[in-house]
């Protein structure tokens, strides 16, 4: 696995998914991962996590 991707905001991060080619967008839920609006679920052994990001939240008061 590569080192970890850090963005400023999570639009940045999967932004930049996108253009290196990811196309689903999954939801975490107790044990298994939804995508397609749970039309596919993805259990812990039918997957590899090749990336880790970290988003700098800044908080900025209103």
């Amino acid at each position: 696995m590569d080192s970890v991707e850090q963005y400023d905001t999570l639009t940045a991060a999967i932004n930049s998914l996108r253009l290196q080619g990811y196309t689903e967008d999954f939801n975490l839920q107790t044990g298994h991962l939804d995508c397609r609006q749970g039309a596919l679920q993805v259990h812990p052994d039918e997957f590899e996590i090749d990336k880790l990001f970290q988003i700098l939240w800044s908080f900025r008061p209103r």
